[in-house]
């Protein structure tokens, strides 16, 4: 399975030096673009065998490119390791920005519904070709997303809330907890302020 997961990699490299899009290569190599996707992503049940890139590789006419197999995998690994679930609240403020929701954002990207949720939570860091293509959707450009997520100014634009409910997402409910009774003592330290003037609800 791991070795099919690798392939995915390839397969997505591949993609990128035929300068096409999900779709276009889709069609190319007679798979469907769910398909391609799924693997490209490595989610779903969708995997491609040795066999499957075999095949691909063929139709591409890209033999010349298997000396780079092992490098595109090395390096995916190492982009893989560093945290970068709080990605998808820059994404998920780019698309309330535009005031799209889910379906309508899917309806203009090659990711689903259920996909988009799961990075939004955090839960799936995105491609950086995902990252692209969300962003352009929204009418941003992708060099403005290094602003929204690094930048010590515009990075605050992003609502802190968005990158808590990732955080809160990732912990047990134990610490959850603990999370909540510190946030109270919190509230009741400010003389005079309510959780209406807090910003939730009284």
């Amino acid at each position: 399975m791991k070795a099919n997961l690798n392939n995915g990699v390839i397969i997505r490299h591949l993609r990128k030096l035929e300068d096409l899009n999900v779709r276009e290569f889709s069609k190319k190599i007679g798979r469907s673009h769910g398909w391609l996707s799924d693997v490209e992503n490595c989610t779903g049940k969708c995997h491609a065998p040795k066999e499957e890139l075999d095949r691909i590789v063929e139709v591409l006419g890209a033999a010349k490119h298997r000396p780079m197999f092992r490098t595109w995998v090395a390096s995916s690994k190492k982009f893989d390791h560093v945290d970068r679930s709080m990605e998808g609240a820059v994404l998920k403020h780019v698309r309330l920005k535009r005031g799209l929701t889910l379906d309508e954002l899917a309806a203009k990207v090659t990711l689903s519904k259920w996909q988009l949720s799961r990075i939004e939570n955090g839960h799936k860091a995105p491609t950086v070709e995902q990252r692209k293509e969300v962003l352009i959707a929204c009418g941003y450009s992708p060099a403005s997303f290094k602003n929204f997520y690094a930048d010590p100014e515009r990075s605050k634009s992003v609502s802190a809330r968005y990158k808590i409910d990732i955080l809160l997402n990732r912990l047990p409910e134990c610490k959850i907890l603990k999370i909540l009774e510190y946030a109270e003592g919190l509230i009741e330290a400010i003389p005079g302020e309510t959780v209406e003037d807090a910003g939730g609800e009284a």
